[in-house]
């Protein structure tokens, strides 16, 4: 039977919340440090994803069940271009078929975008789903941030480095010229200004 995509609903997000949890577990026993709150407390996740609902967003169901479902998070304005991201908790899909599933999740949503002019798109995702993160970069996706978690302890053997602040900026230009040179290139593929003017008054 083929997959069925409708738009994310209320009578979606319960079990949508469920598999995000249910991903969520299996990445927090790679990341050990990931709080449990989302676990333990449903309606939680359930409250922050809800007013996303207003969003494009789609649901992949399969005999009325859900496999998958993706929200539009935020839409902003980010380097002069229309902008949406998919935050985290904002999408997941069965382990079986997600490299299927969320093709087709995209497939869905990159329309819905370009409808509205948003041709900048960004995911987050968790830092262990590597078929999610090679999917992407098959998609054409960069990498812009990777976030790590570490405890409290205090760190050890810390190296002395002096910190001054430098106010004039054409003695930083050529270095943030250089910089903004690296932005370019894979796997991050965001343009950024190398006139010496505009890095100046970026400065």
């Amino acid at each position: 039977m083929p997959y069925t995509l409708v738009p994310l609903t209320q009578e979606y997000l319960e079990p949508a919340v469920a598999l995000f949890i249910e991903n969520y577990t299996c990445e927090q026993e790679h990341s050990p440090l990931l709080p449990s709150r989302v676990i333990h407390e449903p309606s939680w996740i359930y409250g922050v994803l809800q007013p996303k609902l207003a969003n494009p967003g789609v649901v992949v169901l399969e005999h009325n069940h859900v496999l998958a479902y993706m929200v539009t998070g935020d839409q902003f304005l980010w380097k002069g271009q229309q902008a949406a991201i998919v935050l985290e908790y904002c999408h997941s899909a069965i382990v079986a078929k997600k490299r299927e599933l969320y093709q087709r999740m995209y497939m869905y949503l990159a329309q819905e975008w370009f409808n509205y002019h948003i041709h900048l798109h960004l995911m987050r995702h968790f830092a262990h789903d590597t078929i999610l993160q090679e999917l992407l970069y098959q998609l054409g996706f960069g990498a812009i941030l990777a976030e790590r978690l570490r405890d409290c302890s205090a760190v050890d053997e810390r190296p002395a480095v002096a910190i001054s602040v430098e106010q004039e900026g054409h003695k930083l230009a050529t270095l943030q010229t250089e910089h903004n040179r690296y932005y370019p290139k894979a796997p991050i593929f965001i343009q950024k200004p190398t006139d010496k003017q505009a890095v100046l008054a970026e400065l």
